[in-house]
């Protein structure tokens, strides 16, 4: 075991430390590694940790910075290779750009002839495979590997390294007739965090491709410091009380790259330098470990450069007692994942309100959740929402494959793909805009958001309700669109 020896923490500044946590905990962002560090307090912390304070990188995070959806044409010029993809792949196709890559962030369309499928006339001879083989992820990596050479002038992908990500590629379907490929960016073997080349490949056609956070790595990947010696000197930073040791070391030390906002960029402000310089580089140890008496599962990042601790966060799931659900993080084209219910009204021994870990205080007897919140209360024509349970007051929601009125078998008919994920997607964005709007009314309020609409193709707020409809007509279901949910909360 490792004993945690005394250490001094240095001073920080102690500016908007809730508002912080909120942004950090409650949006869609997952908090980012910055420049400077904020100590939070022992409230916002809980009763968990054995850590005097821990702490939250102060630049939270680094998001693409899009540029409107437009739809392409062969007299794009504002983008280099827009032209050239739309002489090799025809039909319709609507791209969104990132600024800060000066890549697409998302080119999608009619579709691009990948491998044999419903959508195409492609024949396994064409791919050079015997007519008794069977299309696998070698085959298709092979393939998209032959695309992004392809297109390399679009992706600007010449001099980078990518590798198939085994853990984000899979195929689904009928026959494998769906496929999710991500290729994670790497500089001389060292992964770089949440960057990656990504496709969605539907029929045999790749239907949807972009770059998320890919960009030129200028730092070398040389640590001052052994990772046994960058963990040392990160225990002592963390200050925890003498005599601490460390009995389970999940994780020894990961180096990583992390992608930061440049040197001297504000903090949750647009990007306005230079297109394709919006990403910078920090050279990271990851290590993961508990200490004896605490409950924590502690994620600390330090400095490779500095041997400065930069984020620390617990990576438990608490079951004090929570409210979760599956909700699609983009579209219902992801996979989705389960998360948090923040700010969702519970029924147990009187109301209780979800933290934004979506946690409250379960205290016997049983406890219901309707998603009714303190700023949206879900309204489902699929019927009425309702889950209780009466043993560890843990209200989990689920997910389910299907669309539209597809429910988990749990939580009433209401508990659908839309309710959910409209649910956690408007209550984050609300508490987005409260960070900059913390005296306005209208942002306190409650809005009911109308799920299930039996109408297609649309969405719209009509002054008092936002109303989402149903798959059809071609169109998916716009509630499980958060693209849809933002534009319309907006």
């Amino acid at each position: 075991m490792t004993r945690i020896p005394n250490g001094t923490v240095a001073k920080h500044r102690t500016e908007s430390l809730l508002r912080r946590l909120l942004l950090a905990l409650s949006l869609l962002f997952v908090a980012s590694f910055a420049h400077a560090l904020q100590p939070v307090t022992a409230e916002q912390q809980g009763a968990h940790s054995k850590l005097s304070h821990s702490f939250i990188a102060d630049d939270l995070d680094v998001q693409p910075e899009l540029e409107q959806t437009t739809t392409l044409t062969t007299a794009d010029a504002n983008h280099a290779g827009v032209a050239k993809f739309l002489q090799r792949n025809s039909g319709d196709w609507e791209m969104r750009w990132d600024r800060r890559s000066d890549r697409p962030n998302l080119i999608q369309g009619s579709g691009v002839a990948l491998i044999p499928g419903r959508g195409n006339s492609l024949s396994l001879s064409q791919l050079g495979l015997a007519a008794n083989e069977t299309i696998d992820m070698a085959v298709v990596e092979t393939r998209l590997k032959d695309f992004i050479d392809a297109n390399s002038d679009l992706l600007k992908s010449n001099g980078l390294e990518f590798r198939l990500d085994p853990n984000s590629s899979i195929a689904y379907g009928k026959d494998n007739s769906h496929w999710f490929v991500e290729f994670a960016q790497y500089k001389d073997g060292v992964r770089v965090e949440g960057a990656n080349l990504f496709f969605r490949i539907a029929a045999g056609n790749i239907v949807q491709f972009g770059a998320n956070e890919v960009a030129p790595v200028a730092i070398d990947v040389q640590p001052v410091s052994a990772r046994e010696n960058a963990l040392d000197l990160a225990l002592r930073e963390l200050a925890f009380p003498a005599g601490t040791r460390i009995d389970d070391l999940i994780e020894a030390g990961e180096l990583l790259l992390l992608p930061v906002t440049p040197a001297g960029e504000a903090a949750h402000t647009n990007y306005l330098g230079r297109a394709g310089q919006g990403y910078e580089h920090r050279l990271a140890w990851r290590f993961v470990f508990r200490v004896d008496g605490d409950q924590m599962t502690y994620q600390v990042l330090v400095d490779a450069k500095n041997n400065r601790v930069i984020d620390v966060r617990d990576l438990n799931d608490y079951v004090n007692a929570t409210v979760t659900g599956g909700i699609y993080p983009t579209t219902n084209s992801d996979v989705e994942v389960v998360k948090p219910m923040p700010f969702a009204s519970v029924t147990n021994n009187g109301v209780k309100v979800t933290d934004v870990l979506g946690i409250y205080d379960y205290s016997a007897g049983t406890a219901t959740v309707t998603l009714n919140g303190s700023f949206f209360q879900m309204a489902d024509t699929c019927g009425a929402i309702s889950l209780a349970n009466s043993t560890d007051g843990n209200l989990a929601l689920g997910a389910s494959a299907g669309t539209d009125c597809t429910t988990p078998g749990v939580g009433g008919a209401g508990n659908t793909h839309a309710s959910r994920s409209g649910f956690y997607h408007l209550t984050n964005i609300n508490r987005k805009a409260i960070t900059f709007f913390p005296s306005n009314s209208w942002l306190q309020g409650k809005v009911t958001a109308n799920m299930n609409v039996n109408q297609t193709c649309n969405a719209f707020w009509n002054g008092s309700t936002l109303n989402f409809f149903k798959s059809g007509g071609g169109c998916s279901n716009t509630g499980e669109i958060s693209a849809v949910f933002l534009h319309e909360w907006g």
